[in-house]
């Protein structure tokens, strides 16, 4: 997503904000609303747990078991629960196989 990207581009290039953070441990706890709304900006039928799905599907497993990560697991109504719908990487993995969305052509 580049959203995603151009938050790796300005931590590359100012390292000090990490404060101690991986890029994407940095990514939820200061950016994460950002790129939903963004997300929702660009793409307006997105609901809000489509484009929190779609934003948390990027930053991997080293942020999951953080309290920043159960925080916004609750803001969204997810659950770490695989076989559930509301399961935070349902939307997202929905997208990635092309389930729901438009391919790019």
């Amino acid at each position: 997503m580049l959203i995603h990207e151009i938050v790796h581009a300005y931590i590359f290039t100012n390292p000090e904000v990490l404060n101690g953070l991986t890029q994407h441990a940095y990514m939820l706890q200061n950016y994460i609303d950002g790129i939903i709304g963004s997300l929702q900006t660009f793409f307006p039928s997105l609901t809000s747990q489509q484009a929190a799905s779609l934003a948390l599907g990027g930053l991997g497993d080293d942020i999951t078991g953080t309290q920043a990560f159960a925080d916004v697991l609750t803001k969204y109504g997810f659950t770490t629960n695989m076989n559930s719908r509301d399961y935070f990487a349902f939307y997202s993995k929905l997208y990635e196989y092309g389930t729901s969305g438009t391919s790019c052509k």
